[in-house]
């Protein structure tokens, strides 16, 4: 079982072993029962930290070798990430990039399906006028569910994304469960 340290505004080191998966970033003091941060203390760990390479490919697309000496493709970038703060800012800039390039993209791609459907629905207005009244007030509820529908897409961007080195995070709360199709047994968590 893993051994974490905390350190809590007093100075206060509080060690904790638990499990990896009830992992908690933050603890309560021992001495001082106050909120106490885990710390992370140079160690041998700090000196053997593996190189972790990415490659930046040309069309914007991350590739992890299985290995730091792989050769670079034609093309791409060479990332090498020498720490665990190096390889949490590379994370965190490259959500960033992602979520801004693809924002662009489905706000295009939500205009062009509103407009889309705005014709759909004026060309509905336009032959309802010539049906029943019943008919007439069902087209007029549908084009209005369209329109709220329409509000709400806009007002809700979906499809923010967040990037992370799999080996650095791997943890019960970003894989799913495996299941062995022939035998039906689910691993417990």
């Amino acid at each position: 079982m893993p051994l974490y340290e905390y350190s809590c505004p007093d100075g206060h080191i509080t060690v904790r072993a638990v499990p990896m998966r009830l992992w908690k970033a933050t603890t309560r003091c021992r001495q001082c029962r106050r909120r106490a941060e885990q710390i992370f203390r140079p160690s041998w760990m700090s000196s053997t930290f593996p190189t972790t390479t990415v490659f930046v490919l040309a069309d914007g697309k991350l590739s992890v070798p299985g290995r730091a000496n792989a050769p670079t493709p034609d093309g791409a970038k060479r990332i090498e990430l020498n720490s665990i703060r190096e390889v949490e800012r590379f994370e965190k800039v490259f959500t960033a990039q992602t979520n801004a390039r693809d924002a662009d993209t489905r706000d295009a791609q939500l205009q062009a399906f509103s407009d889309y459907m705005s014709e759909r629905r004026k060309e509905l207005k336009e032959m309802s006028r010539t049906w029943q009244p019943e008919q007439r007030a069902f087209a007029d509820a549908a084009i209005a569910y369209g329109n709220e529908k329409d509000k709400k897409l806009r007002m809700n961007r979906m499809g923010r994304q967040e990037y992370f080195l799999e080996p650095l995070h791997y943890d019960a709360s970003n894989r799913p469960a495996w299941r062995d199709v022939d035998t039906g047994w689910k691993e417990r968590r």
